[in-house]
């Protein structure tokens, strides 16, 4: 098995291909759990006020 993709070629031996499929099968059996990842950035109030007042004279 092989396939090309921007200019490079990527070869799979049998085994390899074999090894593929079965991970393959199993993360499509059993698939992994969504998570999400959030990130604080801060109090939202003060982070508007900063804004306010960076902004509030300009036009």
């Amino acid at each position: 098995m092989a396939t090309s993709s921007i200019g490079r070629a990527i070869v799979l031996n049998d085994e390899m291909a074999d090894r593929l499929i079965e991970q393959m099968e199993e993360v499509e059996a059993n698939p992994p759990t969504p998570h999400t990842v959030k990130i604080k950035w801060g109090d939202p109030k003060k982070f508007a006020e900063a804004l306010s007042r960076k902004y509030a004279h300009e036009e």
